[in-house]
This record gives structure tokens, sequence and C-alpha cells, in this order.
């Protein structure tokens, strides 16, 4: 075999070495793949690093609440719009509520070092404490029928990173709104 021959040979074999190579990268590749996807379902997405949800549903809601009329009234236990929601999104999860009063600031901490699970005070949806935690989709976004008062979009407040917990609560939002608005309308006198 001369020089020609044997660089053309070596050269063919190169050729179809790297071909195969890029065939097995690809079978490699898409084996990966099937088996990432097919494992996606046992990762438990959306998950609550510190299991919030599930230590809430059948056991205490720890509620934190700040006096805001006509959001919370000073009752005891609390009453106004927020408290009446909780009570049945407490009630849906099978949870005793805990209320815990305290100041604003104090709350948010709370919810911060997970002492409290939720926070109602009439939180406006632009508030500045969206940076350090997790707010619900808005409750209540528009006037009510009752109510002279335009009502800017409210949230609930959660631990950061608690996205069960989070989605739990915006579907019994979106899932209750009708009941949502009336009880806002009930209580927009306050």
């Amino acid at each position: 075999m001369d020089r020609r021959a044997l660089n053309r040979y070596s050269q063919h074999n190169q050729e179809l070495l790297g071909s195969n190579r890029r065939k097995i990268f690809g079978i490699i590749l898409n084996f990966l793949l099937i088996v990432g996807v097919s494992l996606l379902p046992a990762c438990k997405i959306p998950r609550d690093p510190n299991n919030t949800l599930n230590h809430v549903s059948n056991s205490t809601l720890k509620v934190g609440f700040c006096v805001n009329p006509p959001w919370v009234v000073d009752t005891h236990p609390p009453s106004g719009i927020e408290a009446e929601i909780i009570q049945v999104f407490a009630k849906q999860i099978h949870a005793d509520i805990q209320w815990v009063a305290g100041a604003e600031e104090n709350l948010f901490d709370g919810v911060q070092k997970n002492t409290v699970n939720i926070i109602i005070c009439g939180i406006k949806d632009d508030s500045p404490w969206k940076a350090s935690v997790s707010f619900t989709r808005p409750y209540l976004q528009k006037e009510t029928s009752h109510s002279s008062e335009k009502f800017s979009p409210r949230v609930f407040a959660i631990m950061k990173g608690e996205n069960a917990f989070l989605v739990a609560l915006d579907k019994f939002i979106v899932k209750n709104q009708t009941l949502i608005q009336q009880i806002a309308a009930k209580n927009a006198h306050n």
C-alpha cells in the first residue's frame, strides 16, 4: 500500500470514528434526557424546604395579624375580611388557627424565621416587604359592589421559598373568588 492510500484509509477511519462518536454521544444524551424526564415526578415540585404545607395541614396554622380594619378587626378571635378568608382556608386544610398578634415589622420577622406561617394585615401587593417574603396572588383586586372605597390589590405573606404552601394558597384564592368577594362586601363597612 502506498503512502497516499494509507493516508486515505486513515482519514476514512477517522471520519467513521468521528461520525460514530457523534452517534454514541447523541444516544447517551437522549438516554439521559429520557431518564431525567421520567424521574421528574419523583421530585415533588413545588416543594417546601421547611415543609410548611404538610406541617399545617391537619394541624395548626400560625396566623400572624395586625389590626387594620376592614382587613383585620380587633376582636377575639380577630375578624374582618382577611381573618374570615383565612378561617375558610384553614377549614379546607383541616387546620386549627393559632392567632399571633403583633406589629407588622415583628410579624414579617416571624414569617422569615418560620415562627408564623402566614401574615394578614391588609398587605398591598406593592409592599416593600415583597423582597424578603413571598406574596400570594392578590385575593381582592377590585371594588366590591357594596363599597364606596376602591380596594387596591391585597395579598397574604408567607416565608420565601415555601412554594407548595404558596401554590395551595393561590389555588384556594382562585377557587374561592366568589366567596372572597362576598366576604369583602359584607365586611367593607368596618
